[in-house]
């Protein structure tokens, strides 16, 4: 199986990715023609860079302002532990409680199940709830969570938000985020004018 974490790309691949990132759209025996190389070379540093999950897809990007979409970024706290009984019922325990009762020094966020074994920490369940979230349709209007990040700092995680209405996107947070075991604290931006949004990767290497 291909380790996907040791693979450092080439001089080729890089410029490969570059031209791929700007159309994804080009043959493959047009990008050959453009890079001097081949055409069953292209094709086989494509398939490896996929099979490695380099390349992870190809798809249109759609301008969401033109669509009428708007953006939230909402910054997430999360609980430094709770603990879950039988009923499901999680609880929330200042972060000395938990330390000292389940006897763990250097791990910030914990979940124990109803026999105080841990299980995983808050973080985790959070984010992968959060990832787990499908589109709300409210009428005519849809919600949706599509960036999650993790952070170092005051909060804990980010989500961007995208909907059809910005009433909407917080009616989401409401029902579907704040509302998550563990969260205990929420901040909420509202995009009103987006300056650049290009998720091109800058490369060294030039065609």
């Amino acid at each position: 199986m291909t380790n996907k974490t040791e693979y450092r790309p080439d001089e080729l691949d890089i410029k490969i990715m570059s031209r791929l990132q700007s159309d994804c759209n080009v043959s493959i025996r047009k990008l050959g023609k453009i890079l001097g190389i081949p055409t069953s070379t292209v094709q086989r540093r494509v398939a490896n860079l996929q099979e490695r999950g380099i390349i992870k897809g190809y798809s249109a990007i759609l301008n969401k302002e033109h669509l009428g979409y708007f953006t939230i970024f909402s910054l997430i706290k999360v609980a430094t532990g709770f603990v879950k009984d039988e009923g499901g019922y999680l609880e929330n325990f200042a972060e000395d409680e938990v330390r000292e009762r389940y006897n763990v020094e250097h791990e910030r966020y914990f979940i124990v199940d109803s026999e105080n074994n841990l299980k995983t920490n808050p973080w985790e369940f959070v984010s992968n709830v959060l990832a787990s979230l499908t589109p709300k349709v409210y009428g005519d209007d849809v919600a949706a969570v599509q960036i999650i990040y993790a952070l170092h700092g005051r909060f804990d995680i980010l989500i961007k938000i995208v909907g059809t209405d910005q009433k909407i996107c917080g009616k989401y947070i409401e029902d579907k985020i704040a509302i998550i075991p563990g969260i205990v604290d929420t901040e909420s931006f509202t995009v009103f004018d987006m300056k650049k949004d290009d998720e091109k990767l800058p490369f060294l290497t030039k065609i």
